[in-house]
């Protein structure tokens, strides 16, 4: 099918465009218009057309392209976001593990310091132990006599032993110690513990039933010492270690 080349397009173009243009081209033929200036009408009116649909087609190209931009930069956002979700994450990690670190390090100084503190709360108690025997040594020979062989001494020997003992212990526990009675019954009275008694205070021996209340006879008293002072060791001591008295000699 032949073109026209005044318009650029097929001749069948052209009739669709005039048919749906039809009236129009009447109306102008009918007010003198040529069928020449008919077609110059119409190629206006395709070109008024297409570039409506151009500006149409640009307009929706340029709304997709802005679009488009605002998903990149929304995708951008998210990158960002994540990214910098990421690093947080990676510093809260760091940070907790630091965290672990010091807590892990606090533990064992900790640790450490108990068994140093549990280490010289034994050594300082070793010490006034040792010292107070020593004490007793020196002023009621109580080691002399608890350690001495007494099954070949007569009972008089040792009961002569016995007061020299017992006048000097006497003496050293009355005067870093006030020991009272824990029960203040006489012993051979009846006596009764209730349900919420102190088993640490009070040892049940006999028949016994298997709950609390009891009542039985005061076989003990019980001590208690209402004060403690032990004695302080004065000066430092070069001596053996664990030493409780020193050997004696006599020089004639």
């Amino acid at each position: 099918m032949a073109a026209f080349p005044i318009l650029g397009i097929s001749s069948s173009t052209i009739i669709v465009y005039l048919y749906y243009f039809k009236d129009l081209s009447v109306d102008y033929l009918i007010g003198g218009l040529s069928f020449q200036g008919a077609l110059f009408l119409l190629q206006a009116i395709i070109t008024s057309f297409h570039t409506s649909k151009h500006k149409l087609i640009s307009k929706q190209r340029d709304q997709f392209q802005e679009e488009l931009k605002d998903l990149q930069e929304s995708s951008l956002i998210l990158e960002k976001t994540r990214s910098d979700s990421l690093s947080e994450n990676k510093r809260l990690e760091k940070e907790l593990e630091a965290a672990r670190n010091v807590i892990h390090q606090l533990n064992k100084s900790q640790k450490k310091m108990e068994q140093e503190h549990r280490r010289q709360y034994q050594e300082g108690a070793k010490e006034e132990v040792l010292y107070f025997l020593s004490v007793m040594q020196q002023r009621g020979r109580l080691v002399d006599f608890l350690q001495g062989d007494i099954s070949s001494h007569p009972d008089q020997v040792v009961g002569a032993a016995a007061r020299i003992v017992h006048q000097g212990c006497s003496t050293v526990m009355a005067e870093y110690f006030k020991i009272v009675p824990l029960e203040e019954r006489q012993e051979g009275e009846t006596i009764e513990l209730a349900e919420d008694f102190n088993p640490m205070d009070y040892r049940i021996t006999g028949k016994k039933t298997m709950t609390p209340p009891f009542a039985g006879k005061l076989r003990h008293r019980g001590w208690k010492a209402e004060k403690i002072e032990l004695p302080e060791k004065i000066g430092q001591s070069n001596h053996t270690e664990n030493m409780i008295s020193p050997a004696e000699v006599f020089l004639a």
